[in-house]
């Protein structure tokens, strides 16, 4: 497909100001913003504005306003990045969103992806097979199927090439565990049912889908992946089969979100209206202790949220104090593993000019050292 159009959208003022009071905060933030202005200094007001900038932009050219290497520093103005493909399925009024992950750095862009999961009818997580479902992750993929309006939730399991099957049945194993252990501290043991049924995972290799997709299928074939090992065929088949094609169920899947959507207001209304009837039934003094004990529970509220801030600072310090120590410890072990390595080296060419009266092979140095840094790392991971 052809993208025919591509636009960059810029942070507004308010924005940008709540990122600048991030930056207060979070010490990456602060580099990431301190990294903007000595790029843009005061041309930075010409892409800050009252309203979201907007520009059209060359797709070749993307990068330069989307990549953290671009010498430009862009990326840091950017919130987001809207393409348009003539590709046939997106004439039908579908739209796919490529959301800012979970751990972004930006605080703001992993609140726009939370955002913009009210708007979504269907939703792709994709799941590092590395590092299996994190507490993040798991909460996420609830709230989106009890709580917002997705109706349907494909995890996709990346990165497949680099573990076995068995494992890859352990992640997606575990993933289940924790999604229900999730449920039952919120007391929603009842959901589990409904989740699963509308979950389903899909294991992937795109490196190897990649290869078979752009005539390298010869070396995908060689690593032990035909294309339908990949799972590219099977997540194909999920798409026409949800989306696309007179049997889909895409109408079903757009009525079932604006009913969840639908329900949530009324439910919001509802409560609304059951607390407003509920004070029309009181009388003065009763309103009065009322908004005495709101003032109470306002007050409460604004202490737990200083004490959680005292505990955040606390914890930021303690962080900071161990990754230092961290630094110092990896310092000294690389030093000592850097003069383990001469020392082999030394060793072994030292051994060859004795026995030979010649060098050896360069082959034979990189195997040792190689061998040195990957048992030397090791050592250090564990310890």
């Amino acid at each position: 497909s052809k993208v025919q159009e591509a636009k960059v959208f810029y942070w507004n003022k308010q924005e940008w100001n709540k990122l600048l009071v991030s930056a207060k905060e979070i010490a990456a933030m602060q580099e990431f913003v301190d990294e903007a202005h000595a790029s843009f200094g005061e041309s930075l007001d010409e892409y800050i504005l009252e309203e979201s900038r907007v520009d059209s932009v060359d797709v070749k050219k993307l990068s330069d306003f989307t990549s953290a290497k671009a010498s430009t520093k862009m990326c840091n103005l950017i919130k987001y990045v809207s393409l348009g493909c003539d590709v046939d399925f997106l004439q039908e009024g579908i739209e796919i969103v490529d959301t800012p992950g979970l751990d972004d750095l930006v605080v703001q862009r992993e609140e726009i992806t939370k955002e913009y999961i009210a708007k979504c009818d269907m939703m792709f997580h994709l799941m590092n097979v590395a590092q299996s479902a994190t507490l993040k992750d798991v909460s996420f993929i609830i709230d989106a199927l009890l709580y917002q309006n997705v109706s349907k939730l494909l995890v996709v399991i990346t990165r497949a090439d680099t573990v076995s099957k068995k494992e890859l049945s352990e992640v997606i194993n575990y993933t289940k565990k924790s999604i229900k252990e999730e449920l039952h501290k919120q007391n929603k043991d009842s959901k589990l049912e409904y989740i699963l049924q509308t979950i389903e995972f899909i294991p992937i290799s795109a490196l190897m889908a990649l290869l078979h997709k752009t005539g390298r299928e010869d070396e995908a074939k060689a690593a032990g992946f035909t294309l339908k090992d990949t799972g590219i065929i099977e997540i194909q088949n999920y798409l026409h089969k949800n989306l696309f094609g007179s049997s889909s169920i895409k109408s079903e899947l757009i009525i079932r979100s604006c009913t969840s959507q639908l329900l949530n207001i009324i439910k919001h209304q509802e409560d609304s209206l059951i607390y407003e009837l509920s004070l029309c039934a009181k009388s003065k003094e009763e309103l009065k202790a009322e908004l005495q004990k709101l003032i109470q529970k306002k007050e409460k509220d604004t202490n737990t949220i200083q004490i959680i801030q005292e505990d955040i600072r606390h914890y930021k310090s303690s962080l900071d104090k161990e990754l230092l120590s961290l630094q110092n410890f990896l310092s000294v072990e690389f030093t000592e593993l850097e003069t383990l390595i001469r020392q082999r080296l030394v060793s072994d060419v030292r051994y060859s000019l004795e026995q030979t009266k010649t060098l050896p092979q360069n082959t034979r140095l990189r195997s040792i050292i190689e061998t040195a840094i990957k048992d030397g790392i090791i050592d250090i991971i564990r310890e």
